[in-house]
């Protein structure tokens, strides 16, 4: 049995379940196992924290380019990326293989003999200062003639409702995705059997706060069907011009960071008057101290009341995507 004192259930005996909570704070939740006369309790203490009290307690994310490779002790959830409990499996953190690494998400293998959900959800995304709003990543699959037909749906909608019902925008067939590989127990070991997938459209733009879907549905076709892996990797989220590229250096970008180390003004200028690009500054907690799109000239940018450090500026343009050290003295 789980207690779950403030949430909704309160008590369930159900193997897995869902506990909702509209109060921020601290929290205990307990599970009581039992089995020949004999019980044992577990408890697990977390802290439940709501941005706004209409959201679903992830923080909005105005960013240019959005990007999870699920490297340096990647766990889930994360802060804009959690799974929804369906079915017998789900996402989960791989470890031995990924694009260009060894880490991804993936499904691992599943013998089923019913339809079966998994369901990764990315939130929230404020997508009204892009043009061509854009998610991109990687997948592999393999598929023969004893494999499961898969399907995988990328799903959108804006914030916010209980349990994700999001609008279904693209479907892949397995088909689609496998490429070359045909192998059994299939486990990707070349970059080239990934497949890059990507879907654009300027109708999410209108929306301050964007959640994503990737939902496989594994579907089995024929009695004692073979299931297969399927892995997942460097998701990306941002503007179409800056994802079709790849990073590059910044004298290449042609862009001016002065003075640095900066007293009181930085000053950020393209060569070119005509070069669009967005900024975002953080310092070396992650944490974002400033962002700005749209930008076509110089900017300045008063640094005199920052405290001393080291702060990381991205730029995006066209090109590409650089990150350049600032110092605040």
């Amino acid at each position: 049995e789980w207690y779950f004192a403030n949430g909704s259930p309160s008590v369930s005996n159900s193997q897995q379940v869902v506990a909702w909570y509209t109060e921020p704070g601290f929290h205990t939740a307990r599970l009581v196992m039992c089995y020949g006369g004999q019980c044992d309790t577990v408890y697990k203490q977390f802290t439940i924290s709501i941005n706004d009290p209409s959201s679903n307690g992830m923080p909005v994310m105005q960013v240019e380019d959005y990007y999870e490779g699920f490297e340096n002790n990647f766990s889930l959830p994360t802060e804009h990326m959690y799974v929804e409990e369906f079915g017998n499996n789900n996402w989960q953190v791989c470890d031995f293989t990924g694009y260009n690494s060894s880490h991804c998400l993936y499904l691992p293998v599943e013998n089923i003999s019913a339809t079966d959900t998994s369901l990764l959800v990315l939130g929230n995304f404020d997508l009204t200062g892009l043009s061509e709003p854009t998610i991109k990543f990687k997948v592999a699959a393999t598929y023969h003639n004893q494999a499961n037909w898969y399907r995988l749906h990328l799903l959108c909608r804006d914030l916010c409702e209980q349990g994700f019902g999001g609008n279904l925008w693209r479907i892949w067939d397995v088909h689609e995705l496998r490429g070359n590989n045909q192998t059994v127990n299939f486990v990707p070991t070349d970059d080239a059997q990934w497949q890059h997938l990507s879907f654009t459209t300027t109708g999410w733009n209108m929306t301050p706060s964007v959640e994503f879907g990737l939902r496989l549905i594994k579907s089995p076709v024929a009695p004692n069907a073979v299931g297969e892996a399927f892995y997942l990797d460097d998701i990306q989220i941002g503007e179409a011009a800056v994802l079709s590229v790849n990073n590059i250096p910044l004298n290449e970008i042609e862009m001016s960071i002065y003075p640095n180390p900066a007293d009181d003004f930085v000053t950020i200028q393209p060569k070119s008057i005509d070069t669009r690009y967005a900024i975002s500054i953080t310092d070396m907690t992650g944490r974002i101290i400033k962002q700005e799109r749209n930008l076509r000239d110089k900017i300045g940018i008063y640094v005199g009341d920052w405290p001393t450090g080291v702060y990381v500026i991205g730029i995006d343009t066209k090109e590409g995507r650089v990150n350049k050290k600032l110092v605040v003295r």
